[in-house]
């Protein structure tokens, strides 16, 4: 499973299992049936990667300003007019897309 460092700090394999069995749950929810979920698989691993790279760097984020990482994205979600779960969910991920932007990402095998 591929993984990453991010500003110097390897992410481990694990955080990336433990996101990629959440991603399979969700879906398995939604209605993924296994065989999907098994021609999907580097697909998700990729998703599963990429949302753990964004936790780290809210947690980072966070720290740097003092603040708790929930207390962190309640702010920025806020700067969204709109009140939405969707409109929120997408100002936080153009939020975290900036924070990569400015980050040092090395993906590994």
């Amino acid at each position: 499973m591929k993984t990453a460092i991010v500003n110097g700090e390897k992410i481990a394999p694990e955080a990336v299992a433990f996101e990629l069995e959440r991603l399979l749950r969700l879906h398995a929810e939604r209605g993924m049936s296994a065989d999907e979920a098994r021609t999907r698989l580097k697909e998700l691993e990729t998703s599963a990667l990429e949302q753990t790279i964004g936790a780290k760097l809210l947690i980072e984020h966070a720290r740097k300003l003092g603040k708790d990482v929930n207390e962190l994205i309640k702010s920025v979600c806020s700067e969204s007019p709109d009140s939405s779960h969707e409109a929120r969910s997408q100002v936080l991920k153009t939020f975290v897309e900036g924070l990569k932007a400015h980050a040092t990402i090395e993906y590994t095998e």
